[in-house]
């Protein structure tokens, strides 16, 4: 094979000359530019749904806080009501050993009463039984 030629080795580079672009051309590209520099704009202002979740933890976050402060408003009123009726069940309770004290010594004293009187009532009756039988034998 005598005379013929090779191709040197590598890529093959076809040079074609590069036409100026339109108007319109130019147009597109301005809008399309302008599309995808406001898609990572248009991307970020859409909540993705882990970030639906952390607003929606966080809104329950702060209703179980606001009940958390209801609630204990609540329960302070109630242990004042508590201790206030304590203390007044206490008094009261302390008014009634006195009074229970007061009506077991009145209890005591009567039956001591009593006891005297049913001595006297019997000495009475002794007396009355000998002045009748003077006045029968008299």
């Amino acid at each position: 094979v005598g005379g013929s030629s090779r191709l040197a080795p590598g890529p093959l580079v076809c040079v074609a000359p590069i036409a100026a672009p339109t108007p319109s051309a130019m147009k597109t590209s301005m809008v399309a530019t302008a599309l995808f520099a406001l898609l990572p704009s248009a991307l970020s202002a859409k909540e993705t749904p882990t970030q639906k979740v952390i607003v929606m933890l966080n809104e329950m976050k702060n209703k179980g806080e606001a009940m958390m402060d209801e609630e204990q408003k609540i329960f302070s009123t109630y242990a004042e009501w508590a201790d206030d009726r304590s203390k007044e069940l206490g008094f009261d309770i302390q008014d009634a050993e006195a009074k229970i004290e007061e009506l077991t010594s009145f209890i005591t004293k009567a039956d001591s009463d009593v006891a005297q009187l049913g001595k006297e009532i019997e000495a009475l009756e002794a007396e009355i039984a000998k002045l009748t039988a003077e006045k029968a034998e008299a």
